[in-house]
């Protein structure tokens, strides 16, 4: 080391070197909440009607015949709980005075993180297996809305989209024969909703689901992928054209690694009791108070026009 130089070591009174810059990288897209359509609620049970006409058969009358008595087609009533959400913040009369890096009023700041993570709750309890409840107020539960049920790999009974299932387990409790999703798996799928009624135009899957859908043997016909130019490697499938119709293939942080969910999009909407609303409280101390809250549910107006596949490997040879 050199001798007989003052340097930083020494040296008291070195300002701190605190950049302005803060980085958040936790994701904020909610794919299925954002573009879904937002209808009215207005009770804690949300209700709705299915009818379905009766097979088509073979229909030739006598000429003259009298009229045949027939039955009428009964509807059904499908329902969700709505739930609530908040989300609470609390800044100290300190911190509201502090010169702060990165941000200049933590109030702000806080507001905005707040707003951003009651949105991703929504989404994940959108995409969850909850079963629906209706809470007890004395008991202290909460009232729960029913998910698609994306959120368990070995459950094809759960959620609303579990009317369609293409099963990738030898049993229906097996975790350890997966298998890796085939185009053939996935057209089956396809197929098996659009037999039932449905139309399927949005498919939501993790990332490595989306990598074996994108490795389709035909992509070179089947797929539609946005163009970025000829200095960009573009390996991402957008649109899956199917024997049933345009697929649009999305990633979706929340859709458990081994599930993918097809949906026919015209059928769900957001049913919200409650908008989003931000209640500045009232002071209690040196701290300021705020919160928000929104009470909502998920509406599936047709459950027969979407379903899953569950059980399939979550990597290449993987098993969990």
């Amino acid at each position: 080391m050199p001798t007989g130089i003052f340097n930083s070591q020494n040296t008291v009174g070195i300002r701190e070197d605190l950049s302005d810059v803060l980085t958040n990288i936790s994701p904020t897209e909610t794919p299925f909440f954002s573009m879904t359509p937002r209808t009215q609620a207005r009770g804690t049970l949300h209700e709705w009607q299915t009818v379905t006409l009766a097979d088509a058969a073979d229909n030739a009358a006598v000429e003259g015949a009298s009229a045949v008595a027939a039955s009428g087609n009964a509807t059904t009533r499908v329902s969700n709980r709505t739930q609530i959400f908040s989300k609470t913040l609390r800044v100290s009369g300190t911190e509201m005075a502090l010169n702060l890096a990165g941000r200049s009023d933590e109030w702000s700041f806080q507001m905005d993180l707040k707003a951003k993570e009651i949105a991703r709750d929504i989404e994940w309890a959108f995409v969850n297996s909850t079963a629906a409840a209706a809470g007890d107020v004395s008991g202290d539960s909460a009232r729960r809305l029913e998910g698609w049920g994306m959120a368990d790999a070995t459950n094809a009974t759960a959620g609303f989209l579990s009317s369609n299932v293409e099963t990738l387990l030898t049993t229906a409790s097996d975790t350890d024969t997966r298998k890796n999703m085939s185009e053939t798996n996935f057209n089956n799928l396809l197929q098996t909703i659009w037999t039932a009624g449905g139309n399927p135009d949005v498919v939501f899957a993790g990332g490595y689901l989306k990598r074996v859908i994108s490795n389709f043997s035909a992509n070179a016909t089947r797929y539609a992928s946005v163009d970025f130019g000829n200095k960009t490697l573009n390996s991402a499938v957008d649109v899956y054209q199917s024997d049933f119709g345009q697929v649009k293939i999305m990633l979706h942080r929340n859709v458990a690694p081994t599930n993918l969910a097809a949906i026919s999009s015209q059928y769900w909407a957001v049913g919200e009791l409650r908008g989003l609303q931000f209640n500045r409280l009232a002071k209690d101390g040196d701290r300021e108070l705020g919160e928000f809250v929104t009470e909502l549910t998920l509406c599936d107006y047709a459950p027969a026009a979407s379903g899953k596949l569950i059980g399939a490997a979550s990597a290449s040879g993987a098993t969990t």
